[in-house]
């Protein structure tokens, strides 16, 4: 018996980024979907999916992937997706009012700096690549069923950050 997912409630997913394959098929609550909606690490988003079996009956049971990097929910037939563990990293390479330089990993502790004290932020380095394919394996009471989603670094979110920093 196959299983299908059906889109759920979602929230905070990310835009078109690049073409993601998930804007080409179904993006409506509860239309059947082969991949979930993109989103941003770390941006507060939910997406909800349900699973039924290939004649259309709800599936009874829901076991969850291993994958660390999400959180999830789970219901008789459905999942819940919600805010992950970031998978990406920054560093901020400074200058200090002794002219030395340091490396930070959040602008945070950066601007906290003292004795040496923050002078100038001389660079931000973003993770490359800067999105990531993952996959989630949900085993149902009508079968296994894999869903890629992409994960995307958040730029936008740091431009105030350097601005701070400058």
């Amino acid at each position: 018996m196959a299983t299908t997912a059906l889109l759920g409630a979602n929230s905070n997913i990310a835009n078109d980024q690049g073409g993601d394959a998930f804007f080409a098929g179904n993006t409506d609550v509860g239309e059947e979907i082969t991949r979930l909606p993109p989103v941003y690490a770390n941006d507060g988003y939910s997406v909800n999916v349900s699973f039924e079996d290939s004649n259309g009956v709800a599936v009874t049971s829901v076991s969850i992937p291993d994958n660390s990097n999400f959180n999830y929910s789970v219901g008789t037939d459905n999942v819940t997706i919600t805010q992950q563990n970031d998978p990406f990293s920054v560093s901020y390479s400074c200058l200090m009012d002794d002219y030395t330089i340091q490396t930070f990993t959040s602008d945070t502790d950066a601007l906290a700096a003292s004795d040496p004290a923050l002078l100038t932020l001389i660079s931000l380095s973003i993770p490359d690549p800067i999105t990531i394919e993952e996959s989630h394996v949900f085993t149902t009471s009508g079968g296994d069923i894999t869903l890629n989603q992409a994960n995307h670094f958040k730029a936008q979110d740091f431009i105030s950050k350097v601005q701070a920093l400058a």
